[in-house]
C-alpha cells in the first residue's frame, strides 16, 4: 500500500496495541510510523461510509459497523402465517393470559425468592 499526502497526528494508545504495533514493524522490518500508518489507514478503508442515521434508517448498528438491514416492507410469506388453534370467540386471546400466573405463589413468595436471587 502506498500512501500519499501525509499528515503527521498524535494519538494515546493502550500499551497493548502499541506493543503489537511496534512488534509488527520489527517483524516487517520497517519503521513504526510507516506500519502503524499503513495499519491505520486500512482500518480507516474499512469503515462504512454511511454512518447510523445517515441515510440507513432501517440498518442495525454494531461498533460502527452495519449488521442487520431491515427491509421496507415485511416479507410477503409473513402475512400468511395463520395461529394454529385461534381463538373461536373472535378475540385474538391476549385476554386468556393477561393477568394470569401459572403458579399458585404469592406475591411474598415471589417476592422473597427474586430476592434470593439478587
Amino acid at each position: 500500500m502506498t500512501v500519499t499526502d501525509l499528515r503527521t497526528i498524535t494519538i494515546t494508545l493502550p500499551d497493548k496495541i502499541a506493543e503489537e504495533l511496534e512488534a509488527g514493524a520489527k517483524t516487517s522490518g520497517r519503521s513504526l510510523a510507516d506500519f502503524a500508518g499503513e495499519k491505520f489507514a486500512l482500518a480507516y478503508d474499512a469503515i462504512p461510509k454511511s454512518l447510523p442515521g445517515e441515510g440507513a434508517p432501517n440498518t442495525t448498528w454494531v461498533n460502527g459497523k452495519p449488521v442487520y438491514v431491515r427491509p421496507d416492507t415485511p416479507p410477503a410469506w409473513l402475512t400468511q402465517i395463520e395461529p394454529e388453534n385461534p381463538p373461536t370467540d373472535g378475540t385474538n386471546g391476549l385476554h386468556c393470559i393477561v393477568g394470569q400466573w401459572p403458579g399458585d405463589e404469592t406475591d411474598e413468595e415471589i417476592e422473597a425468592a427474586l430476592e434470593r436471587l439478587s
